[in-house]
Order: C-alpha cells, then structure tokens, then sequence
C-alpha cells in the first residue's frame, strides 16, 4: 500500500505513517501525519532550579537532646506499625476463639472490640455503649448486646467511631467482625 499523491496528504518536513485496521469489519485505513521541526533555537532545554538547603545556614544552640524530628517520626511510625501487627494478632484470636457468627459476621466479646478498635485508632480509650433495650441471653450462657454506639477519646477528644475512623471501620467489615453487635461480660 502507499500513501497517495495529493496536495491534502503531502509532507513537506517530516515523514508519513500508514495504519491499517482488521477487527472484522470492513477495511479501514488511517494516515497519520507527523512535522519534525528542525530548528534547534525553539528547543530550548529548560534550566532546572532547585530549591536552597533548608539545613544549610541552620543557626541556633546544640542542645543535649539526641532526638531528632526524624526520630520522633521513625518513632510514632513504628509504634503505629506495632500497633498494626497487634491489632491482627488480636484479630485471629477473635476468630479462633469466637463462639458464634451472625450473617457471616463475627461477634467479639466487648473488651476484645474495644481492645482491637484501640489498636487500630492508636486512642487513649475505647468507649462501648450498649442498646440495652435489644440482647439475647437465649443461646447457652453467654449474654450478647446490640451496640449503639463506639466512641473513641484521644486526649481530651472524643470521637465517633463510625464516622472519624472510616479506615479502621473497613478494616473490621473487610475481616468480617461486627460493630453492631457484641458479647457482654
């Protein structure tokens, strides 16, 4: 196949590229045009600029302290990684040691929830108020309640948990434990 003469299709400065297309379906060409531009003055390479060293004129007293902001980072990065692997362990003694499922949901006794979602929000405190006016003491000797709500206190916060810690919540929906019910003590 070649590209045919015509003063529409002709190229000047730069070279021609035909394409032909089979997707069962009736024959289709297309022709592609592409300028190569010569002249070296418009190709102008830009200069890279980099920012000054923040560190460089650091001015100030040596103190005796040997943390630096990088450690205290590395720091809270790898309590919250510890915290993580915790929370997991905790999350496979939930599920080994559970008695009971409802719509393939897992039901946690209460401390073990509040110890697990601790974990996972890294808060001081758990907090898990209970539906009293809902419960079941119908199967064998345990009693189970319908939680109302979680609430989560980081210093002198206090959270939701449903709607403050989404990541968190995902994570117990994604392994399959209940929020919305639990065992009571």
């Amino acid at each position: 196949m070649s590209i045919p003469k015509s003063k529409i299709l002709s190229v000047k400065n730069g070279f021609g590229a035909a394409a032909e297309l089979h997707n069962n379906s009736p024959t289709s060409t297309q022709v592609v045009n592409v300028n190569v531009n010569s002249n070296k003055e418009q190709q102008e390479q830009p200069q890279l600029v980099y920012p000054p060293n923040p560190y460089q004129q650091l001015e100030g007293e040596i103190t005796d302290d040997p943390k630096t902001p990088n450690d205290e980072r590395l720091e809270s990065l790898i309590k919250s990684k510890d915290n993580i692997i915790n929370a997991y362990s905790l999350l496979l003694t939930i599920a080994e040691n559970n008695p009971i499922v409802v719509n393939k949901f897992i039901v946690a006794k209460a401390s073990e929830l509040a110890q697990l979602i601790k974990l996972l929000t890294e808060a001081d405190d758990v907090q898990i108020n209970l539906n009293l006016d809902v419960d079941c003491s119908c199967i064998g000797s345990a009693h189970y309640s319908s939680v109302d709500k979680i609430y989560i206190i980081k210093g002198s916060e206090t959270l939701n948990f449903k709607y403050s810690y989404p990541n968190a919540n995902k994570i117990l929906d994604d392994h399959r434990v209940s929020v919305k019910y639990v065992i009571d003590a």
